[in-house]
């Protein structure tokens, strides 16, 4: 974190009314702050999880604070909102900001950044106390958390071993906690077949394991008629705001998509004892774990893109006709998944050539503590995708401007086919490259 701390500093240019080391220690700080509140929730909504009504109870007073801040959000809003209909979102956010109830639940966060916003060092060291005391009480926090998590691991030992011990004396078994009925897979798989399909399969499972496919259908299917008819009837710009919002996403996610989707290559390093055993070439491993990782951006993407066309379906205001946003999100599900495999190759490349720079495993690349090592590997991915595409924009523009006397208006879907079918060959050269340093590999590098 003190080297993200760094990072940041520099990022955000000079301040003259600080001096660099106070503005170093003010993001420190506050990436601590920040860090240790994950890891807080993390440990309580796990032991609640896990652990049913003791966990509950062993974090009570975490529990009804948060339950008590979301009802004051809620309250803002409710009195708030329906004051200032008509009016800028930007000044309604600000109205319910402002609200004592909602200004209450913000204000620890204040505190986290008053020390970064002190005109000077006297106003910077009267600031930074009441940041610090917060950092104590959320590392105080995480010690007791942790504490109790261990107690009631403990106990869930000793229900484990009375149910083992019951077993073999052949008792009825009472664990105390009703049988947890395991969800069957979402995507089945045929008992004979390709073993690379079995690795995909394997993958898309791996993401689909926390989630129920009936609740995500209803949940889309809910949240795009309810979108359709907000775009319809919802007067002001709530429903353009959220539209362009959640087209902002869709578009982050072509750039920092591959370093968040992990279920690919990076996720299966550790077990590289274990890929060996498959019978797969190198290149066919690495282009399972493309394509899996591939498809699930893909499909992420299309989702926040079809959500923000429905929330901008009855604007009549928007800049591009409906029929052109029509052709654009077709053309998106084209372009996106030769696009998303060429960028995760890339990922996958830093995966095997440089095996301790990033995180591996199912852990993703790591919280707040890393965030100035993320920001380096998505600057230096970034880079190397724009050289990649640099040969398929150079065909496609040649390709379309010699076809221009012949197609006319086509020549621009010829240059964009020829573009797609460059980008299919780098990216089939980059994984049979791949395929050779992963059967250069050796477990436990």
């Amino acid at each position: 974190m003190l080297l993200s701390a760094l990072f940041w500093t520099a990022l955000a240019g000079s301040n003259p009314a600080l001096p660099f080391a106070l503005r170093t220690i003010s993001f420190w700080v506050l990436f601590s702050t920040l860090y240790l509140h994950q890891l807080g929730a993390t440990l309580v909504r796990t032991s609640a999880a896990e652990q049913g009504g003791a966990g509950v109870r062993r974090n009570a007073l975490s529990i009804a604070v948060f339950a008590a801040a979301a009802v004051a959000l809620l309250y803002s809003v409710s009195l708030i909102v329906p004051a200032h209909r008509g009016a800028p979102w930007l000044e309604t956010a600000g109205a319910v900001l402002r609200h004592p109830a909602a200004a209450a639940v913000i204000f620890p966060f204040r505190i986290m950044l008053e020390p970064g916003r002190a005109p000077d060092v006297a106003a910077w060291a009267r600031a930074l106390l009441p940041a610090f005391g917060l950092l104590l009480a959320h590392y105080v926090w995480v010690l007791r958390t942790d504490t109790a998590f261990e107690e009631a691991a403990v106990e869930a030992s000793a229900r484990r071993a009375k149910v083992i011990a019951a077993v073999r004396e052949r008792r009825p078994m009472t664990s105390g906690r009703p049988r947890t009925r395991i969800p069957r897979a979402w995507l089945p798989l045929p008992a004979a077949g390709r073993p690379e399909v079995a690795v995909v399969w394997k993958n898309l499972v791996a993401i689909t394991r926390t989630f129920r496919l009936a609740t995500a259908i209803r949940l889309l299917v809910g949240a795009g008629i309810g979108f359709v008819f907000a775009s319809f009837n919802v007067e002001g710009s709530i429903t353009e705001f959220l539209g362009v919002f959640v087209g902002g996403w869709a578009g982050l996610m072509a750039i920092a998509g591959p370093l968040w989707v992990r279920n690919d290559l990076r996720q299966d390093l550790p077990k590289l004892e274990l890929l060996r055993t498959y019978p797969l070439s190198g290149a066919t491993m690495v282009g399972a774990q493309v394509a899996s990782a591939a498809f699930t951006l893909t499909v992420v993407q299309l989702l926040f893109l079809t959500l923000a066309y429905f929330l901008l379906l009855g604007n009549a205001d928007a800049v591009e006709a409906l029929s052109r946003r029509t052709a654009y999100l077709a053309g998106a599900g084209i372009v996106l998944p030769a696009l998303n495999a060429l960028s995760l190759c890339i990922q996958n490349a830093i995966a095997l050539l440089f095996p301790d720079w990033g995180k591996r495993g199912t852990g993703g690349p790591g919280g707040i503590e890393v965030i100035g090592q993320s920001m380096f590997a998505m600057l230096g991915s970034l880079l190397v995708l724009a050289i990649l595409l640099i040969p398929p924009a150079a065909l496609a523009f040649v390709t379309s401007v010699f076809a221009r006397r012949t197609l006319g208006g086509l020549s621009v879907a010829v240059g964009a086919i020829v573009a797609l079918l460059a980008i299919a060959g780098e990216t089939y050269l980059c994984i049979r490259w791949l395929g050779r340093v992963f059967d250069r590999t050796e477990p436990g590098r």
